[in-house]
């Protein structure tokens, strides 16, 4: 199993960079690279929130709803993260390189979300990497049979593991959508 998660702490902004470079330096190399990643998406009042881009990057999700200043309920909105997570089903068959889903979660770790999505990608031999915070690494080991690599936010770390699972470039030539 080709399954890999960055691991970090609540601010996950050090392991987003990694996972971005890591991206962008793939694709330069011409590995096919497909994903479903974390951005940041600007309001027209200017206010900035999170946001999923899809596998080409012409599609923005917004998977966070406005509950309002006072309210202390998950903002995430299953609909929206639904229909980002249809993205997904494509990239099997376009067999690439790799697969980056943005991570396994809160929703993930209670068996909902992208859990289907990380399940066929890898079931079908996909490399798949995520990202993933501490406090769900127990729901993590147990969804992956503690088959999937731990690795810290750490460049080296992650560049080592896709050599080490052979990513390369050309696997899945014309489908690719590289972006």
């Amino acid at each position: 199993m080709y399954l890999a998660s960055i691991v970090h702490d609540e601010d996950s902004s050090t392991a987003q960079k990694i996972l971005d470079g890591c991206i962008g330096r793939l694709k330069t190399q011409g590995v096919c690279v497909q994903r479903l990643n974390n951005a940041v998406y600007v309001q027209e009042d200017g206010r900035t929130d999170k946001c999923v881009v899809s596998l080409d990057g012409l599609h923005t999700y917004l998977i966070f709803q406005d509950l309002g200043t006072e309210s202390q309920s998950c903002r995430l909105n299953p609909a929206a993260l639904a229909e980002a997570a249809t993205v997904l089903h494509e990239v099997r068959s376009n067999r690439p390189d790799l697969v980056i889903i943005n991570r396994f979660g809160v929703v993930e770790a209670r068996g909902e979300g992208l859990v289907q999505e990380f399940a066929d990608l890898f079931s079908d031999g996909l490399p798949v990497l995520t990202l993933l915070n501490r406090k769900y690494l127990q729901q993590w080991q147990e969804f992956t049979g503690g088959m999937a690599e731990i690795l810290p936010a750490e460049e080296a770390d992650v560049n080592n593991w896709l050599r080490r699972i052979g990513v390369t470039a050309g696997g899945c030539g014309k489908h690719c959508v590289n972006r």
